[in-house]
């Protein structure tokens, strides 16, 4: 509706006490506010949670939706939602780096990229994977778990994985 197209209607920055220099457009966005300062927030509830945050930028609704971290970026439909404390991260596309908490230094890119992973150091254009990880293309590293380190995975459904299992090769 032109309700919803006219976000200066609404409340925006609520608890703004201390910071400085941000800048929200859309209900509620960076809603609870106090003394972060130098943050974007852009779309419904984006920020809405953070307090102390700074330098962060969130474009999209729910974007940065529970963070209190400094310097993130996310842009798209609930990108980078849930992080609390992490720093640095990336979230490019709808629900990119949709469940790190405290992470740092991840960079997702594409829908549901770093999906179930709280890891730092990660690069992933296409979906989930562990920890210091890169992986390129359609679910790769996805499957392999959080205990996988430094891998590379190139290609669709390219994946690792471990069990006790022997296997004869005759």
């Amino acid at each position: 509706s032109l309700h919803d197209a006219l976000p200066i209607c609404f409340p925006v920055t609520i608890d703004y006490t201390e910071g400085n220099e941000n800048s929200a457009f859309g209900n509620n966005a960076s809603y609870s506010n106090n003394t972060g300062s130098n943050n974007t927030a852009t779309g419904y509830r984006t920020l809405f949670a953070n307090t102390t945050g700074e330098r962060n930028c969130a474009n999209g609704n729910y974007a940065l939706t529970c963070n209190n971290g400094n310097g993130n970026v996310a842009n798209g439909y609930r990108a980078i939602y849930k992080n609390a404390t992490g720093n640095g991260n990336g979230g490019y596309g709808e629900e990119a780096n949709p469940t790190t908490t405290t992470g740092w230094n991840n960079i997702g890119i594409g829908f549901h990229s770093l999906g179930q992973i709280n890891g730092s150091g990660n690069r992933v254009l296409g979906n989930e994977i562990g920890f210091d990880n890169i992986g390129i293309g359609l679910s790769a590293g996805d499957r392999s778990g959080n205990n996988i380190n430094g891998c590379l995975f190139l290609g669709a459904f390219a994946n690792v994985t471990f069990n006790n299992e022997y296997r004869d090769w005759e």
